[in-house]
Order: structure tokens, then C-alpha cells, then sequence
């Protein structure tokens, strides 16, 4: 019996040194030996059409050729596709069987193009991890840019900007849903006269005490930021008037016993606070909660100012 007219399997099934496949007219995979299976990287990597492992000529080409002749085989230089690049297998032939063909190469060439290939996929895999962790990379910093965009430095609050926008949205989550929103405002008393005896290293341990009884005394939902140099705005959501007195007042009265420079005496903060109104703007929420704070410096104490 011809070549072209027996299995795949049949034919070189116990050959170890040919590796054979048949594909219908199609590109098609109909069948295939362990040998050529190996050498391709089994049916995962080669699907049920192996017409794009093939360049030069292309597949469709060599299809045409031999199915719209006479002519039973094609012999020459097989060029497997690896990415945008190519590998030549030398020894190969096509053989037409029927109205499919019968693929044939020596596996000792076939060996050194998976050889080749491998290394190319190794290399492939390597460059993928790379820009993997360059991806995570950026990603990472992009993260600590945008956190870093919305945050003061020293204090570790939120910043002027990022209280600015978050503000907005709480009075349009208010004006929507007719829920309660307050405001308040915080000023360390005298900072700069008292902390210039000890230096900017005092200045900025009182400054970040401060802050961090803020962060300690608000809720989940709060936001404390640094809206100036010594001054701090704190968004309450969800609470009256009342509750945030009693914020500013339990916040006022745990700095005035903070032991922070002993040399500068003890510091005391200035609060004051607000209630959203019907069609107020975020600037109309601070300038009364402003307001409230100048009552309580000129009241001279440290309690918590409300508006009238």
C-alpha cells in the first residue's frame, strides 16, 4: 500500500524517528502521532488546525498547490511561525493522501526547532513576567501619587483640595437626602509664639498631636483635614449641632492636657462649629462654622463655639 493511502497512525505510530500528522483540506487536524504531538506541544498549544504554525508559503498557498494539481507532494523547507518570527525546519515534506495531506519530518530536525522554540517561549514567558512587575509597579505608584495628591504631608490628614471635594459631596448628599450635616473648626491657640522657643521641630510635634487626636476621635465616615497652617476642618456627616459641640468640646479638652514641650507650656485648641442650612453652599458651611471659632477665641476658653 503508497504512503499516501495508509494511517497516520498505522504508518508511523511505532516510529520514534518521524513525526506525522493528516490534515483534511481544510487545515483541519485529523490525526496525528505521539511524535508530532510532542513536537508541537500537544493539542492545547495546537488546537484543532495547525495552518498557523506555517509560513513562506503560507498554509492556504501550499494547500492550493498540491490540491489543484497533479502533483502528490511538496518537499522543502517547512517555516514554523513563532510570534512575529519564523524558524525553518529542513527535511520535510507534504505528501498529498486522498483529500487530505500527510505531514512527515524528521524528528532530529523537528527536535532542534522545538529547541528553538522552547527557548523563544522561555524568553517570551521572562519578558511577560518583567512587564508584569513593571505593570504592579506602576500601579503601586500611581496609587501612593494619588493617595499623596489628597493627603498633608506632615499631618498625614486629608488636604485642603481633598476636603474641598469631599464637602461638596456631602451637601449634595444632604440637599438630596435630607439628612444632617455639620462642620467643624479647629485652631491651635498661639502655636507660633509658644513653638518658636523650641523651634520647627516643636511646632510640628503639637501640630501632629493634634491631628492625631482627630484621627483617634472621629468615626468612620468623619474627615478631619489641615485647611491651613494651624487651623483644621473636621466633615461630619450624619450629625447635628449638638453632637458636633460635643466632638469639638471632647477633642478641645484632651489636647489642653497633651504634655508635648514642656518647656512651651501646654497648648489649648479653638473650636468652632455648624449645621448645614436649607440651600447652603460649602463656602456658606464654613464661613459660619469660621464664625463660631472667632466667638470662642474671644470667649477665651477652650470649649467648643456654636453658631447663633
Amino acid at each position: 500500500m503508497a504512503p499516501n493511502q495508509t494511517p497516520v497512525v498505522g504508518l508511523v505510530g511505532d516510529f520514534v524517528s518521524l513525526a506525522a500528522a493528516r490534515l483534511g483540506p481544510d487545515g483541519r487536524l485529523i490525526e496525528a502521532n505521539p511524535a508530532f504531538l510532542t513536537l508541537v506541544g500537544g493539542h492545547a498549544v495546537l488546537g484543532t488546525g495547525i495552518s498557523g504554525l506555517f509560513r513562506r508559503p503560507t498554509f492556504q498557498q501550499l494547500l492550493n498547490s498540491v490540491f489543484s494539481t497533479e502533483i502528490s507532494s511538496y518537499t522543502g523547507p517547512l517555516h514554523f511561525a513563532v510570534g512575529a518570527g519564523e524558524i525553518t525546519a529542513p527535511a520535510s515534506a507534504v505528501l498529498r493522501d486522498g483529500d487530505g495531506l500527510l505531514i512527515l519530518a524528521e524528528v532530529a530536525d523537528w527536535l532542534r526547532l522545538i529547541e528553538e522554540v522552547s527557548g523563544l517561549r522561555a524568553a517570551l514567558a521572562g519578558k511577560e513576567n518583567e512587564l508584569a512587575r513593571a505593570r504592579q509597579e506602576i500601579e503601586r505608584q500611581a496609587g501612593n501619587i494619588e493617595a499623596n495628591l489628597g493627603t498633608d504631608a506632615l499631618t498625614g490628614l486629608a488636604n485642603r483640595r481633598r476636603l474641598l471635594e469631599r464637602l461638596d459631596m456631602e451637601v449634595a448628599r444632604t440637599r438630596r437626602y435630607r439628612v444632617p450635616l455639620s462642620l467643624a473648626m479647629a485652631e491651635i491657640d498661639g502655636l507660633a509664639p509658644k513653638a518658636a522657643s523650641a523651634g520647627d521641630g516643636n511646632r510640628d510635634a503639637v501640630l501632629q498631636t493634634f491631628a492625631r487626636l482627630l484621627r483617634v476621635g472621629c468615626r468612620l465616615c468623619d474627615l478631619a483635614a489641615r485647611y491651613g497652617d494651624n487651623r483644621f476642618l473636621i466633615v461630619l456627616p450624619h450629625a447635628r449641632l449638638a453632637g458636633a459641640a460635643v466632638f469639638a468640646r471632647r477633642i478641645a479638652a484632651r489636647f489642653a492636657v497633651q504634655d508635648i514641650a514642656p518647656a512651651s507650656g501646654r497648648f489649648t485648641a479653638s473650636f468652632g462649629v455648624a449645621e448645614y442650612q436649607e440651600n447652603d453652599t460649602p463656602g456658606d458651611l464654613i464661613q459660619r462654622a469660621e464664625s463660631a471659632l472667632r466667638r470662642d477665641q474671644e470667649a477665651g476658653s477652650p470649649a467648643a463655639g456654636a453658631e447663633e
